[in-house]
């Protein structure tokens, strides 16, 4: 479990998901329709978020590149593949 005791970035989330409370409570109040905006949810560039979801490739790749067995390179490979959905998730 991680847990994150930096105040500095627990006062930024915070104030972000108040700010994303107070818009979809406003859009439900003006139309009665719940909208997303998620555009304020994440700021990061596209360059940050590709590089993101790329972050356990040096380590992985690097090993299935070193393997002779092309079975254990193809599960490296795939273990890959899931980094990037879990990296997806947060």
């Amino acid at each position: 479990m991680i847990i994150n005791n930096d105040v500095s970035e627990l006062k930024r989330q915070n104030n972000m998901l108040a700010k994303i409370n107070a818009y979809v409570a406003n859009n439900k109040a003006k139309n009665g329709e719940i909208h997303m905006p998620f555009g304020m949810i994440d700021s990061k560039s596209m360059a940050e978020f590709y590089s993101d979801l790329f972050s356990y490739a040096p380590c992985i790749l690097k090993d299935a590149i070193h393997q002779g067995d092309v079975f254990e390179r193809f599960k490296l490979t795939l273990k890959f593949a899931f980094s990037i959905l879990h990296n997806f998730t947060f």
